[in-house]
């Protein structure tokens, strides 16, 4: 399943990678990343609304890529720019390995990426 939001600011790739870390998670999103357990370069340990996860991050091309290393439904999601196509967005997106998934899970998906968003627009607007 994939999850979208489209923040109405904009930024650059490198400003992305430089404040999108692992150990500023829950400043972005304190409402969903409750703690940083550990992080070191980009590669930690978070406890979130959805239990207790190994996290990776990765520079990607536009922005930054975390995933929930053993996370049974492999969240993932990405930050990223779009200066060719959507010159004033910054782009969220989530994915899950499932098709179909409980509703109360994907509601915390949905807030989950609407909160980036929020943050998102709040930093670069």
């Amino acid at each position: 399943m994939e999850f979208f939001s489209f923040s109405q600011c904009s930024s650059t790739e490198q400003e992305l990678q430089q404040l999108l870390t692992i150990d500023t998670l829950n400043s972005w999103c304190p409402f969903h990343v409750d703690k940083i357990l550990s992080h070191q370069d980009n590669s930690g340990e978070i406890y979130c609304i959805w239990g207790q996860f190994h996290i990776q991050r990765e520079l990607i091309y536009g922005g930054v890529r975390f995933s929930l290393l053993n996370c049974r439904n492999a969240v993932t999601w990405s930050i990223t720019t779009c200066p060719r196509y959507r010159p004033d967005e910054i782009v969220v997106h989530c994915t899950i390995n499932r098709t179909e998934q409980d509703t109360d899970f994907t509601d915390t998906i949905e807030s989950f990426v609407e909160e980036w968003r929020q943050a998102l627009e709040s930093q670069f607007s």
